[in-house]
């Protein structure tokens, strides 16, 4: 837990997609590195284009906790269960993409996180097709 974000392993850091790696790993679970090839993996539950609340549902009612990844483009997160009966997710998080005045800028997080698929949106600032949640696009649950 929040362990430096590496973009593409830079540093000797993890990224997203590195973190599910060596996570997997350790189980003998082998992954692709990068987040568009994990998220080809496994049985694929399409959740496109949904609103949150069912996205939300879906992971809960079709996801296994550690063993389901959320995927969006550029992205890739570990379903861990549910904390206050929400889904939360484990990923290394480089930021929030946000809004003031006008101007667009982002919330560095930088490192690996425990979320719900609400991340940043609390801040009034945050845009909120950025919402992670509304980026999903799919869960990948790898194995029974």
């Amino acid at each position: 837990m929040h362990e430096p974000y590496g973009w593409g392993g830079g540093n000797n850091r993890r990224d997203c997609s590195a973190t599910t790696q060596d996570f997997f790993a350790v189980f003998g679970l082998w992954l692709p590195r990068n987040s568009k090839a994990q998220a080809s993996q496994g049985i694929s539950v399409d959740v496109k284009g949904l609103p949150l609340i069912e996205k939300e549902k879906t992971v809960l009612s079709q996801g296994k906790p550690f063993l389901t990844l959320a995927a969006l483009p550029g992205h890739i997160m570990l379903y861990i269960g549910t904390y206050h009966d929400k889904p939360v997710f484990l990923h290394n998080l480089w930021g929030i993409r946000t809004l003031v005045e006008e101007k667009e800028g982002r919330l560095i997080i930088g490192r690996t996180v425990i979320t719900s698929l609400e991340a940043g949106n609390e801040l009034s600032s945050i845009v909120e097709k950025s919402i992670i949640g509304n980026r999903v696009t799919h869960f990948v649950v790898l194995s029974d």
